[in-house]
């Protein structure tokens, strides 16, 4: 049998004065709540131990059936441990909140008002330019051996990265060469229309060279294609006078070969 927990968490609130007196809870219209409660088993559960800070993190660890008193130690390790960061016992992690408190003459900083429990918000328009301008580099924590957090990276990826347009005609930049044999294999990021194996492209410094493989790697092992299109990403065989940060088609070269 599987259960569904609903946790409440701070719902119950304080009364207030505009409210007569009231709860946000206790003034609300709760009809789904009071069909539910009105087939219910209705009950009241102590969830925090004596002596311990009433918090969530204490009372969410009895709900799940552990007790409090032996297992808490911080809100900390949980929320490292649920971004899959992997605790060791001599471990010691820190969690901070970085907030926003108003701005009163003569008021105490420790009696301020907390405005924003975040210290102000970023928009998503905004962390899509940062993360394009290359000023803001997320850092997700996983493991794609062990399928630890690799949904969350995609998830950045598609909801951060910006749409890209790609080109009508065949365009692609160069941004790795190797060697087989004696012979260029020319990585590159296909950013406009197609090509195929036996192609040439439009450019007098590869004049008289044609594609003679284009392979889509995968670790150390390939796949040969037939035809590559915008989007893929593929290793040219063939192609001997190319080199890293070379433009192809509407691409132009890239001069400043640093890492940004």
């Amino acid at each position: 049998m599987k259960y569904i927990i609903v946790l409440g968490d701070g719902m119950a609130d304080l009364p207030i004065k505009e409210l007569n007196n009231q709860t946000p809870l206790q003034a609300a219209k709760t009809p789904n709540m009071d069909w539910l409660a009105a087939r219910s088993e209705l009950g009241l559960a102590h969830t925090i131990p004596e002596g311990m800070k009433p918090g969530s993190d204490v009372a969410n660890l009895a709900v799940l059936g552990y007790n409090p008193a032996q297992y808490y130690s911080g809100r900390s390790p949980l929320e490292a441990l649920s971004i899959g960061v992997d605790m060791k016992p001599t471990d010691i992690a820190l969690r901070t909140n970085i907030i926003t408190v108003s701005d009163e003459d003569g008021i105490p900083f420790e009696e301020r008002t907390i405005i924003d429990h975040s210290s102000g918000e970023i928009s998503t328009e905004d962390i899509i330019e940062l993360i394009y301008s290359g000023t803001l580099h997320p850092v997700i924590t996983g493991s794609a051996l062990k399928n630890q957090n690799v949904d969350k990276l995609i998830n950045i990826l598609t909801k951060y990265l910006p749409e890209i347009e790609y080109k009508d005609t065949f365009s692609a930049k160069v941004f790795k060469i190797g060697f087989e044999e004696g012979h260029k294999l020319s990585f590159a990021k296909i950013t406009g229309g197609k090509i195929a194996v036996r192609s040439t492209i439009d450019d007098e410094r590869l004049a008289g060279e044609k594609i003679s493989q284009i392979r889509c790697y995968s670790g150390g092992k390939y796949e040969n294609l037939d035809t590559a299109e915008a989007g893929d990403v593929v290793t040219f065989v063939g192609l001997e006078n190319t080199f890293a940060g070379m433009g192809l088609g509407e691409e132009s070269d890239i001069d400043d070969q640093s890492l940004r």
